[in-house]
C-alpha cells in the first residue's frame, strides 16, 4: 500500500511538472564540416539542450498540454574555434495553437547568426533570468522569454512586457568578454541582432505594432473557424496598422522579423479573401519586405 502511494505521488508530481512547462521543444545540432571535435559531443549537446528546454520552469503559469508553445531550435555549427568553443547559426521557430482548429500559427521565425558557444558535455545549464552563467544558458534563456512574451502578446494586449524586460535583464548581465565574442549582445554600433530585437519589442514606438499583433492573432486567427470573412478583414486592418508603424520607423528589425515569420501565412489567408481592402496588404508588405514582393502578388490576383 505504501509503495503504491509513493508511486501515485511520484506520478502526480511528474504530471504536474509536465503540465507546468511552457514548451514542447526540440533541439537539433547540425555539424557539416567539423574536423577536430568528437562528434559525440554534439550528440550530447543536442540531448542536453532538449532536456533543459523541456524541463525548465520559465514562468509561474501552468500550461496544459494543448496550450504549450512548440519551439524548434537548430544549431548549425559553422566554425570550430577549439574542441570546446564554436560558432553557430541558430534557427528559431516558435508556433502556437489556434482556437477550434488544428492550425498552428508561427510566433517567431528567426536566424541568429554567428552565435558564440562554449560547450563541455554535461556542463551546467541554468535559467539566466538574473545571473550570467555561460553564453549558451543566456542564449537559451533569452529566446525562451522572448517567445513567451510573443505568446502572451498574442492573447492579451501588451502582456508580454515582463518577459521582454527579462530578456533585457539577461542581456545586461552578459559580461564584456562574451560580448566581444558574440556581437548579438552588442548594444553599441549594432543594427540587426538579438539585442536590437529586444529593444524594438520594449520600445514605446512599437506599442501600436504589438496591439496590431494581438488583433491579428486573437481576433483573426483564433476566430477564423467561426467567422472567416470577418477574421480576414481583421487581418487586413492589423496589417494596415503595421504599415503605419513602418512609415514611422522604417527599417525596423522587428518588422522584418514579422515579415519573415508571417509572410506565407498572410498570403495563404488572404489570397482567396473577398476583402475590398486586401490590395492594401500588398502595398504594405511590399514596403516592409521588398525582396519577397513577388509572393505578395498572389494577394492581388
Amino acid at each position: 500500500m505504501k509503495k503504491s502511494l509513493l508511486l501515485l505521488i511520484s506520478w502526480l508530481t511528474l504530471t504536474s511538472a509536465i503540465m507546468a512547462q511552457e514548451f514542447n521543444a526540440s533541439v537539433k545540432v547540425v555539424v557539416p564540416n567539423i574536423q577536430n571535435t568528437d562528434p559525440k559531443i554534439f550528440q550530447d549537446m543536442e540531448s542536453q539542450l532538449t532536456d533543459f528546454m523541456n524541463s525548465t520552469k520559465w514562468t509561474n503559469e501552468n500550461y496544459e498540454q494543448h496550450e504549450k508553445i512548440e519551439l524548434s531550435l537548430q544549431f548549425n555549427i559553422v566554425e570550430e574555434i577549439s574542441d570546446q568553443a564554436f560558432r553557430a547559426d541558430v534557427y528559431i521557430q516558435a508556433i502556437r495553437p489556434t482556437y477550434k482548429s488544428e492550425y498552428k500559427t508561427p510566433l517567431l521565425t528567426h536566424v541568429d547568426k554567428n552565435v558564440y558557444i562554449e560547450y563541455v558535455p554535461f556542463m551546467e545549464l541554468n535559467n539566466s533570468e538574473t545571473n550570467f552563467f555561460n553564453n549558451l544558458s543566456s542564449i537559451l534563456s533569452f529566446y525562451s522569454y522572448l517567445v513567451i512574451g510573443l505568446d502572451y502578446d498574442s492573447f492579451a494586449p501588451l502582456t508580454g512586457d515582463p518577459y521582454y524586460l527579462t530578456c533585457k535583464s539577461i542581456a545586461s548581465a552578459v559580461p564584456q568578454s562574451i560580448i566581444d565574442q558574440d556581437e548579438g549582445w552588442r548594444s553599441i554600433k549594432a543594427q540587426r541582432n538579438r539585442f536590437i530585437l529586444m529593444q524594438d519589442l520594449i520600445s514605446p514606438r512599437m506599442k501600436q505594432y504589438r496591439e496590431a499583433m494581438y488583433n491579428y492573432h486573437r481576433h483573426c486567427l483564433d476566430k477564423m473557424y467561426d467567422d472567416p470573412t470577418e477574421s480576414q478583414n481583421v487581418m487586413v486592418s492589423a496589417i494596415q496598422t503595421i504599415g503605419e508603424v513602418n512609415r514611422n520607423t522604417p527599417g525596423s528589425m522587428l518588422l522584418q522579423v514579422f515579415a519573415n515569420t508571417k509572410r506565407d501565412e498572410i498570403v495563404e489567408v488572404l489570397k482567396a479573401a473577398q476583402s475590398a481592402n486586401k490590395s492594401s496588404v500588398y502595398q504594405v508588405m511590399s514596403k516592409i519586405d521588398p525582396s519577397n514582393v513577388s509572393k505578395y502578388r498572389l494577394i492581388r490576383s
